[in-house]
């Protein structure tokens, strides 16, 4: 009874928060013209065609350019895409002459809308018939050097309609947008231009990801599906994981899946000792978010990593584990020694303030 009430009266807060939040957006002249979000664009030191196009998101408040950014940067120029970077207006100079340098265009916009206001506002600037290929990402992965090339190659090469680097079955199935690629046949649709001009960039995280993400999957990518692949597939990573020998069982995927997979609170000993199993940790696994439940082990079978850089704050993953795991897939040491301390810096959602903690809670940060 007491879980009832308690999840009754956090259901009544998270409607008085987002209806708070939304309200105060709404009032932010913001809110209405891409003009007064954007500050500026500014013309980049890269010139390709635009037949192969990326949308990065990035939002950085340190002075210097994290090596996941600078990674990803590579990865387009080697290949010949077009990048159009859209950066908080209030990044360090050498943050935007970075990217000026190493980019198509660089779009100085104020931080509103969160990672789908920037996706709107960019989109809203291409000429999509001159694409051919479009990429949509953002800077909320790290981005390591170790086989990156493999995943790029696949995203910029594909001959599918959508590749996405994770998929969830969460109620129906939606493509994750921090990494997606797509062909025309995706974005020369009406279904596409409506969704843009129709989705609403308010600050809230719940409502990018159901109004975005989810909605974004079942209007626009849907249709695609038999056309779809994805790159960390929990099938694919539970062949590699059902035919690993014993060694791998008991030595190494217990550093690769999240701390909430293996020590949740409440099991028997039969339990945990089912849990080993690796059938059990798949089925686990399939119930969890894959960006952090698949991440380690696709990694470790496909021979690139990426990962969300939240997965300490939102309790997936200590950071000894994340060590551990980072030196097991073979990750440059300095890039590890970097993860580390951003990761720290961040902290977990337990360090927050009260009322933070209520909002990340409630998917509100």
């Amino acid at each position: 009874m007491n879980d009832l009430l308690s999840r009754f009266a956090l259901g009544g807060i998270s409607l008085l928060v987002g209806m708070y939040q939304k309200t105060s957006d709404r009032l932010n002249p913001l809110f209405y013209s891409r003009s007064r979000r954007v500050v500026d664009v500014i013309d980049g030191a890269l010139k390709f065609s635009p037949d192969m196009t990326a949308v990065l998101v990035v939002y950085q408040s340190g002075r210097g350019v994290p090596f996941y950014i600078r990674n990803v940067l590579d990865q387009f120029e080697r290949l010949g895409v077009s990048c159009w970077v859209t950066v908080n207006f209030d990044a360090s100079s050498e943050v935007i002459d970075y990217l000026v340098e190493h980019s198509y265009k660089v779009v100085v916009r104020r931080n509103f809308g969160r990672d789908f206001g920037g996706y709107k506002d960019v989109i809203s600037f291409l000429d999509l018939g001159a694409v051919k290929r479009l990429i949509i990402l953002n800077d909320s992965m790290f981005y390591y050097s170790k086989g990156l090339d493999l995943l790029f190659n696949s995203l910029v090469r594909s001959e599918q309609d959508v590749v996405c680097l994770t998929s969830s079955f969460d109620g129906s199935w939606h493509a994750q947008s921090y990494l997606i690629s797509l062909s025309n046949s995706v974005f020369l649709t009406s279904e596409f231009s409506s969704f843009w001009s129709r989705y609403k960039p308010y600050n809230s995280r719940r409502h990018a990801i159901r109004k975005g993400e989810l909605e974004f999957s079942r209007v626009v990518l849907a249709k695609h599906y038999d056309r779809a692949s994805t790159v960390y597939s929990h099938l694919g990573v539970s062949k590699y994981v059902l035919a690993s020998p014993a060694a791998f069982t008991s030595n190494v995927m217990p550093w690769l899946v999240p701390d909430d997979l293996s020590n949740r609170p409440g099991r028997t000993k039969f339990e945990i000792k089912a849990f080993s199993t690796k059938m059990n940790v798949m089925k686990a696994a399939e119930r969890h978010n894959p960006s952090h439940a698949l991440a380690c082990l696709a990694a470790y079978a496909l021979g690139f990593c990426v990962l969300k850089r939240d997965v300490v704050f939102r309790r997936s993953f200590g950071i000894t584990k994340i060590v551990v795991a980072l030196n097991l897939l073979g990750v440059d040491e300095h890039e590890v020694s970097q993860t580390v301390t951003e990761l720290e810096f961040k902290g977990s959602v337990e360090r927050l303030r009260y009322f933070d903690r209520i909002r990340a809670r409630l998917g509100l940060m």
